[in-house]
Formats: C-alpha cells, structure tokens, sequence
C-alpha cells in the first residue's frame, strides 16, 4: 500500500527506550493513521527529522522537549558572581523559587495561560492541571542535551529550525482528553487500525501504544495544525536560544482526517 507521511511527532526522553515516536500516514484512499516507529536512537531521529524537512512540501513536525535554556540561566552558569546575577539571587531571595533561573519565559507564560485564563474542563475531575518542568533543574534538562545531539547528527541543522516545541499534556488540557489512555475517539481510532502496528510486532498481539507513544501522536496531531489553530508561548517576541512551546487554541479540534 502507497501512503504518504502527512506529520511527524517525538515524545523526547533521555532513554531511547522511553522515546515515543508517531507518523502520521495518509493512504491511497485518503484514510490517515498512526504509524508507531520503534527506531529511536539519535542518528534515526535526526535521518527522521530531516527526511521531513527535504519532503516536498515539508512534513510538520512537533516534539515534547525544550529546545532551550532561558538566557538569564545561561548568564548565570556563565558568571554567577556578575551583578546581574547577583540581582537576580536577589530578586528570588524572599521565595527561593528561582522562577527566572528554572523557567523559560515560554514555560511561565504557558503556565499562566493554563492555570489563569483557560478554563478548566468539566471533565478533568481531580487531575492538575498540566504546568510546563525546568530544563534547567529538573530531569528533563538531560532530554534537552539529547536535543541537542540529535540536532548535531542531522545532515542539515536548519531541519532543525523547522522542528516545533509542544507540550502534549496541554494539548490534552485544550482538547479536553483527562490522560494519555483515554483520547478523543477519533485519535483512537487512529491507534486500534491495524496497520499502525510496529511491524516488528505484526505477528504478535495488536500493538499496544505505550504512553510515550501517545503522547507522540498528540504531538503530531499539533504539528499538523494551521498557524490560525495553534498559539505560541511566549505570545510576543521570545528570548534567543530559548525555544517556543505550541500548543493548540481552545477553538481548535484535533486534525484526525
């Protein structure tokens, strides 16, 4: 069967292993679905992301991983002792927080939206809401390392300019979906079709999306958005280096078709 790739998304962890990756397929017959891949390593993500750049036209991309560091962390580790630095310990001292040291801007602003301005959807019961993790100080900054690396490992970086930051617990959180296990029927739809079985595994059980994996086609699902579908953090010009989450507009549904 002849299909065509459509969208790409990469739930980014440090282990290959808890790496989920999901494509997007269009068949012959216009049916999309979800394809699992089990290649995750460095140097396939890279051939992956930059097979999508050379595509005629592009293949959207959306990855779960900070792209960055803010540049108020950066200047820290650079010269903690410099008067900026000192300022900014300052700043923190009353809370010990270190909001502009663990936070990228992106990662503040998209909290406040979550927490603040969107409403919190009926269905959510006692789960939190999604709130963005430091790459600074938390596990998660050894993801972004890994980032990194694979941007290193791509024939072209500029593949990478093209990659889009997302954060799929607050796609859920727009569209609605309490938890990875249980997403819209539509997107289920697109995991129970047979052929988004890993092929390794075709003759064993259906396959099983793991919970990276979903979160993977959550993320593919937000890369195939149109700009008017998706919002950006931070809303107004970012700092340099430090990466823009997207995530989906309240007003947007999931592009299953």
């Amino acid at each position: 069967m002849s299909d065509t790739m459509i969208a790409v998304g990469i739930d980014l962890a440090v282990q290959a292993s808890k790496t989920g990756v999901c494509v997007l397929r269009k068949d012959s017959d216009g049916k999309t679905y979800a394809y699992f891949d089990s290649r995750r390593n460095d140097e396939d993500l890279a051939a992956l992301i930059y097979k999508a750049w050379e595509a005629k036209p592009r293949v959207p991309v959306a990855i779960d991983v900070p792209l960055g560091w803010s540049p108020k962390f950066r200047d820290f580790l650079q010269d903690p002792s410099s008067e900026e630095s000192k300022a900014l310990l300052q700043h923190h001292r009353k809370d010990y927080r270190y909001i502009d040291l663990r936070l990228r801007q992106a990662d503040q602003d998209l909290h406040g939206h979550l927490h603040e301005v969107l409403p919190k959807p009926t269905n959510w019961g006692a789960n939190k809401v999604p709130s963005p993790l430091s790459a600074s100080t938390d596990k998660l900054g050894a993801a972004t390392m890994r980032w990194f690396a694979i941007r290193a490992a791509m024939k072209d970086t500029n593949a990478a300019d093209h990659v889009l930051e997302t954060y799929p617990a607050a796609a859920r959180y727009v569209w609605e979906w309490p938890d990875r296990k249980h997403l819209g029927d539509d997107v289920e739809a697109l995991i129970r079709d047979d052929v988004s079985w890993d092929p390794s595994r075709r003759q064993q059980d259906p396959y099983k999306a793991t919970e990276h994996e979903r979160d993977a086609l959550v993320a593919s699902l937000v890369a195939r958005l149109d700009v008017g579908e998706r919002r950006g953090f931070p809303g107004k010009e970012f700092p340099s280096g430090e990466g823009c989450i997207w995530i989906p507009e309240k007003k947007s549904k999931p592009p299953c078709d």
